[in-house]
């Protein structure tokens, strides 16, 4: 029987666990976002090592989630590439990678453009539909590589109510990272398990098929659905039990232990 300090030597202390199949789909679920501090940058991209005062000074303000669509093309809503200064230069992915000698770095890269959702039924923008594509250059070299596989889509013929599915995202922004006093920092999507609830049809060619999902909100046991659009703030519609998704989203934050 190993002894406590040979049993400790054993344990994987810098691992992210093991590879599954969600936690290769993670590499593909981007955070984007802004920064209250310039990051030092050159040639549109950073490295930060995590753990760093460096590092939480430069922490990004996560605005919404994107997917990994193809190289250096990004798949997010529309309200959250409006919700970026992608002119003032201050809009960016952040991506992380844990090199050679276990150091876990971030890696920014500048967004440089948006494009708006053309709908190939009308070869026009829709409004209705909130999707929007994010550019950014994904030069990858040996000491700033980039991890972010493109993501394989399913077919959203093969879903029927009732269906479970799995939600990743990044629900709190920044404040999800730095709610503890140790492990800081450390940026990566959060999954949750939920149930497709309806599913709505499209009643006109402005619209698109909307896929209901209930699932727990995060520190409660409140549902909330997909149809609420994700935290940049500009719609405050209910949440799922009738209060301002602003009130549920600090409601979270005090479940988590967040200080206000």
């Amino acid at each position: 029987m190993p002894t406590a300090k040979e049993a400790f030597n054993l344990i994987p202390w810098s691992s992210f666990g093991r590879k599954t199949r969600i936690s290769e789909l993670a590499r593909s679920i981007i955070p984007v976002g802004s920064f209250d501090v310039a990051p030092p940058i050159s040639e549109a991209l950073t490295t930060v090592r995590a753990g760093t005062a460096e590092h939480e000074t430069h922490l990004m303000n996560v605005v919404g989630t994107a997917f990994q669509a193809g190289r250096g093309k990004l798949l997010t809503c529309w309200h959250v590439c409006q919700a970026l200064d992608v002119k003032g230069g201050n809009a960016y992915i952040e991506t992380r990678s844990q090199l050679e000698n276990g150091d876990v770095v971030s890696i920014r890269r500048r967004i440089i453009t948006k494009l708006n959702f053309i709908d190939p039924r009308h070869d026009a923008g829709n409004p209705n539909i909130d999707v929007g594509i994010l550019i950014c250059p994904a030069v990858a070299t040996k000491t700033h590589p980039y991890d972010a596989p493109v993501v394989r889509w399913g077919r959203s013929q093969d879903v029927g109510v009732g269906d479970r599915v799995l939600i990743g995202g990044y629900p709190l922004g920044r404040d999800m990272f730095l709610g503890t006093e140790t492990n800081r920092g450390i940026v990566q999507p959060s999954f949750y398990d939920g149930v497709i609830s309806a599913i709505i049809p499209a009643l006109n060619s402005r619209e698109t098929r909307l896929l209901q999902i209930s699932t727990v909100a995060l520190g409660d046991r409140r549902l909330c659905s997909t149809l609420h659009r994700c935290r940049c703030g500009r719609n405050r519609r209910p949440h799922g039990d009738g209060r301002r998704k602003s009130d549920a989203e600090a409601d979270d934050r005090r479940a988590l232990g967040f200080r206000p």
